[in-house]
């Protein structure tokens, strides 16, 4: 009888040990692909609204200057240059750097387990 018990218990052990593992592996997992998904999307969206906000600001302001008669804008002129200069000093991979840093923060703050 004993030797049964035993072997029973073994099984079990085994049994829940591996079902531990398992569960274990799908939280890893779903941590890993949670953080993926947040870092991809958030920086997407944060990248798009950006855009979106110049592009609404730019038209804005094109369009002042649209009345006037001026054929080219001072406005495009100056953000040609500040493009060429923010392109020579690799401003947009520091932006990149930095909104990551700002999600990364926000995402530990929110979410408890990353």
């Amino acid at each position: 009888m004993g030797a049964l018990l035993t072997k029973l218990l073994a099984w079990l052990a085994g049994k829940g040990a591996l079902d531990i593992a398992i569960g274990a592996a799908r939280w890893v997992a779903t941590v890993a692909l949670v953080k993926f998904v947040m870092f991809v999307a958030l920086g997407a969206a944060i990248a798009t609204a950006m855009g979106f906000v110049l592009d609404f600001i730019m038209g804005q302001i094109n369009g002042l200057y649209a009345d006037t008669g001026v054929s080219a804008s001072p406005v495009l002129q100056m953000t040609g240059l500040a493009a060429y200069i923010g392109g020579l000093l690799r401003l947009p991979e520091c932006m990149t750097i930095l909104a990551t840093g700002w999600s990364f923060r926000f995402l530990r703050q929110v979410v408890p387990f990353l």
